[in-house]
């Protein structure tokens, strides 16, 4: 995510002569439909876009899911579909770079938000309704609960740390020693290290071509998916 928000601020694909920038980053679960449709009697379509940012503070916008009963289950959730001003998210320093596979990433990002003296807005239970695909469970990282024991360290790992997280934390986080025994005991540490290696190879003109596609298809299939609903 941290790479996407990256290359998509350095390598606008929109005409220079636009004079147009992104205001808007939202981060998406590709398994989360829109239940919202404009004939609903309490949603005016044109008065409240859910899909926006606010300058104020970060917006969680599926707020109400069915697989959780449309229920929001703690006040500092912001899993599922986030949305940033730039500004936001460089304050943020981005997502970690430490989690793999699938857990607790996205409390790390709550606990940055609000350190920064931030808050999270979530959408109103009425307007931030998705349906949550069904579909196998990707496998959880296993050192994910202890990785958010140290969160504090997100000054030094995130945006600022792409292509040498392990190396800038060992530097400059106090309490990195455990934390850095931990990652070296996990499977999950071999993939950071691919990841760090593809930036070395240069590669980056691969992986933006990838996110750009993956872009497409998940806009695609969200107006796909609007229009049935």
């Amino acid at each position: 995510m941290n790479l996407a928000f990256n290359y998509i601020t350095k390598n606008s694909i929109l005409p220079k002569s636009s004079g147009e920038i992104y205001e808007c980053f939202i981060f998406h679960d590709v398994d989360l439909i829109p239940q919202i449709s404009p004939i609903d009697e309490y949603f005016d379509l044109y008065k409240y876009f859910i899909y926006n940012c606010s300058n104020s503070n970060p917006i969680h916008i599926s707020s109400s899911i069915d697989e959780m009963r449309y229920n929001l289950i703690y006040p500092t959730l912001v899993g599922g579909i986030l949305s940033f001003t730039p500004t936001q998210f460089i304050k943020t320093n981005g997502f970690s770079n430490l989690y793999t596979r699938w857990g607790a990433e996205d409390d790390d990002m709550s606990k940055r938000i609000l350190d920064t003296g931030m808050n999270i807005t979530h959408l109103p239970l009425n307007y931030g309704k998705f349906h949550m695909i069904r579909h196998a469970k990707h496998e959880k990282s296993k050192n994910r609960n202890e990785l958010l024991k140290y969160w504090t360290r997100w000054r030094y790992d995130g945006l600022n740390s792409l292509n040498n997280s392990l190396s800038l934390i060992k530097k400059k986080f106090g309490q990195s020693l455990e934390l850095m025994k931990l990652l070296s005991t996990d499977s999950s540490y071999q993939d950071l290290l691919k990841e760090e290696n593809l930036f070395k190879n240069n590669e980056m003109e691969k992986i933006g071509y990838s996110i750009r596609l993956d872009l497409t298809n998940v806009l695609s299939y969200i107006n796909i998916s609007i229009r049935l609903y």
